[in-house]
């Protein structure tokens, strides 16, 4: 904890939101919703994995002049309601997997 700024401790519960992230033209799903036992909350039973088939593989070959923002526009709306997104948090004393979780 004394290597990670006070500032990132803000809104700290960011670091469990399940949405994309978004890197120039290329998009990826990020499933912080998977970790909520390293930070000490209870791990739910999870939902399949978001795969984004169509931007996976994608190259900029012959796409140049395109606008991002409007190719993109729909993940670019989830990521600006991610803190709509936080998953259900409970601290949990005992972080064993329940027998309904395995």
């Amino acid at each position: 904890m004394a290597v990670i700024p006070s500032s990132a401790h803000v809104h700290s519960n960011l670091w469990c939101i399940s949405t994309p992230v978004i890197n120039f033209q290329i998009v990826e799903w990020y499933h912080g919703n998977r970790v909520l036992r390293q930070f000490g909350y209870i791990q739910y039973i999870l939902t399949l994995p978001v795969r984004l088939r169509e931007t996976y593989g994608m190259t900029r070959r012959g796409m140049h002049g395109l606008d991002w923002g409007d190719v993109y526009e729909e993940y670019i709306t989830m990521w600006n309601n991610q803190f709509r997104r936080v998953p259900q948090m409970d601290r949990g004393l005992d972080l064993q997997p329940s027998l309904e979780y395995l």
